[in-house]
């Protein structure tokens, strides 16, 4: 049986609006912008600077076309999870179309194999 591995691309991401007269922006966001490459498939996942210790999955890319991401808990979720707890994150969701639902960390995880890069 081949392992199949999993490569995490890291980048941060700053989208901010135009400046008033002030300095302030319209608006400003920054995030850490997940890509959990499988051989298959690529997971998306963002994590806000105001809420760090979040992970939420907003997509799957296949074959150059973007999908929603999975639903509930998959066995490539627990691998990112697994990875993603050892930077610190504890809360994860992930998109559905009734909105962000939670996820749970799977337990029985042992061990992890994975490699971050930045973007």
């Amino acid at each position: 049986m081949a392992i199949e591995t999993m490569d995490i691309l890291k980048e941060l991401v700053i989208d901010a609006g135009e400046k008033d007269d002030d300095g302030n922006y319209d608006y400003y966001y920054e995030f850490e912008n997940y890509q959990c490459q499988f051989s298959k498939f690529t997971l998306l996942a963002k994590s806000y600077k105001d809420e760090p210790e979040l992970v939420s999955f907003y997509g799957l890319e296949k074959e150059g076309v973007r999908l929603m991401p999975p639903s509930k808990s998959t066995k490539e979720i627990q691998e990112v999870i697994s990875a993603l707890i050892l930077e610190g994150k504890l809360k994860f969701t992930t998109l559905s179309e009734q909105g962000y639902v939670e996820i749970t960390p799977s337990k029985a995880k042992k061990g992890m194999l994975s490699w971050f890069r930045k973007k």
